[in-house]
């Protein structure tokens, strides 16, 4: 697969904020310990803490060498290092892919279209997802440059029109009664930005100035998740920890001019993000599995990562419950820790001691 510098540092963290706006949106409440208002921004800020901590590794990893995959240079230490690498990151990235797709599932089979089996209409969302993440980064990178304005166009519009119901009697006194669970709604929050573990993969897509970006996308992610949580709080008060899709509660209220329900609008632009976050899932799935095995079969692989993940979603879409056993499961953070700290680390150390023995010999 060629990996020419085709796209901008803007183009590429847009394509990701995108897809890490995606789950944002798409965030299921009541799946971590109920917590007030005051803990749940505590808690966004928390997230914001950890994510850049979780970063240092692969901004380490950038420092030496933002040119080069990771696992380019895995494959200079080691072949079957390599692979392990790419086998670690294929189970992360179907496994991203799959709870990507019953979130999704379950908001239209809940919301858009209650009791209505939504098997075809999601193999046609991935079967499209596919074939965008078929053309290429480049063609996701402008993509999401073009998606971004209506995307942020939505959050505006919604946080706007509802200021006059903003009412900070809402916030409760943070206490520390509840601050193991705060963490641990950070932590999992954290574990949801997959999209840092992409950094690492796709550096030889992107153009210069990529590691400095990465610091300045943090920051707008952490800065919107805490927003979003801030207007939910302030406007639905406790009300807020018993919607499923709160940001959606929050459209439904919503008036702008003209329009008077935005929640019709504010589908779209989730559609819209489901489909850059998926597409860009199977690109990185393709990328993987070619590194895997060696042999570029880009439609062979790309089905395969639709029937991988089509058939999770299937698994887990029968109920919330289900779907939120796994998602609160250790494993999620367990996966992003070992795929956004482990691997990234160990691979600067192993270049670090086998550098060193290379000067000892000389």
């Amino acid at each position: 697969m060629p990996t020419k510098a085709n796209i901008t540092p803007f183009q590429f963290y847009t394509l990701l904020f995108l897809s890490r706006t995606f789950s944002l949106v798409a965030y299921i409440a009541n799946m971590r310990a109920q917590l007030s208002s005051s803990e749940t921004l505590v808690g966004s800020l928390l997230m914001g803490i950890f994510l850049l901590l979780t970063s240092l590794p692969t901004l380490w990893l950038m420092k030496k060498d933002a040119n080069s995959s990771i696992l380019t240079r895995a494959s200079c230490l080691s072949a079957v290092y390599e692979k392990i690498i790419c086998l670690i990151y294929l189970v992360d990235f179907f496994f991203y892919g799959i709870m990507t797709a019953t979130r999704f599932e379950l908001f239209a089979s809940s919301v858009m279209f209650p009791e209505t089996d939504m098997s075809f209409v999601m193999l046609t969302l991935l079967a499209a997802s596919a074939y965008a993440g078929y053309k290429g980064i480049e063609a996701l990178g402008r993509s999401a440059v073009i998606f971004l304005l209506p995307v942020l166009l939505v959050f505006v519009f919604v946080f706007c029109s509802l200021l006059g119901d903003f009412d900070f009697l809402n916030f409760t006194p943070f206490t520390t009664k509840n601050l193991a669970e705060t963490v641990d709604s950070g932590l999992y929050t954290c574990a949801q930005t997959h999209e840092l573990i992409a950094v690492g993969i796709l550096l030889p897509f992107v153009k210069e100035q990529k590691r400095k970006s990465l610091p300045v996308w943090i920051l707008l992610v952490t800065g919107i998740i805490f927003l979003t949580n801030l207007m939910l709080s302030g406007i639905l008060g406790s009300f807020s920890t018993t919607q499923l899709f709160g940001m959606y509660s929050l459209s439904v209220l919503a008036e702008f001019g003209f329009v008077e329900r935005m929640d019709s609008i504010i589908t779209c632009v989730w559609m819209i993000c489901a489909l850059v976050k998926l597409a860009y899932i199977f690109f990185l799935c393709d990328y993987l599995l070619t590194s895997l095995f060696g042999k570029e079969k880009k439609v062979l692989y790309l089905l395969l990562s639709v029937a991988v993940i089509f058939t999770g979603m299937l698994a887990l879409s029968r109920s919330i419950f289900h779907f939120s056993q796994v998602v609160t499961s250790p494993l999620s953070i367990i996966l992003y820790l070992v795929s956004a700290v482990g691997v990234p680390l160990s691979v600067v150390l192993a270049e670090k001691i086998k550098g060193r023995k290379q000067d000892e010999k000389a």
